[in-house]
This record gives structure tokens, C-alpha cells and sequence, in this order.
């Protein structure tokens, strides 16, 4: 028989959503159209000289992720990962 310490809880996703978590679809449509000008605006506002020197290489990667990401068939970021 059961002990009742040994019951599990999976909770879904969209339980985090009350607390202003995206759900999946929410966070594919934002990376989609904000990453890359949030990585570009980032390092716009930066000062550091580490970021500065690679800078084009962070805004190549956004931009990169962004269009693959564009390409997948789903609407959830977890299709993607």
C-alpha cells in the first residue's frame, strides 16, 4: 500500500500564467518578434568592453536563432528546444 508521503504533483505549464509566466505559444510569438532588438538595444545601453568588442557577434546569433526559430513548424518553444 501507499504511503501518502510517496504521491507525486505534476502541474502543467500554464499554472505559472496567473503569476505572468508566457505560456508556450505566448514566449515563441515574443522571441519572434523582440529577441534580436532586445540583444541590439542591450548591447546599445552597455558600457562593457568585453560586449563591446563581440558585439557583432551576439547580434549575428539573435538574429540567427530568430530565423531559425521562424522555420519550425509549432508554436511552442519547447518544438524548437
Amino acid at each position: 500500500m501507499l504511503d501518502k508521503l510517496s504521491y507525486v504533483f505534476i502541474i502543467g505549464a500554464g499554472n505559472s500564467k496567473p503569476y505572468g509566466f508566457p505560456l508556450g505559444d505566448e514566449l515563441y510569438n515574443d522571441i519572434n518578434e523582440k529577441y534580436s532588438n532586445q540583444v541590439k538595444d542591450f548591447l546599445k545601453d552597455i558600457e562593457n568592453a568585453y560586449f563591446a568588442d563581440d558585439r557583432f557577434h551576439f547580434e549575428y546569433d539573435a538574429e540567427k536563432f530568430t530565423s531559425q526559430l521562424k522555420l519550425t513548424s509549432g508554436v511552442s518553444i519547447d518544438r524548437y528546444l
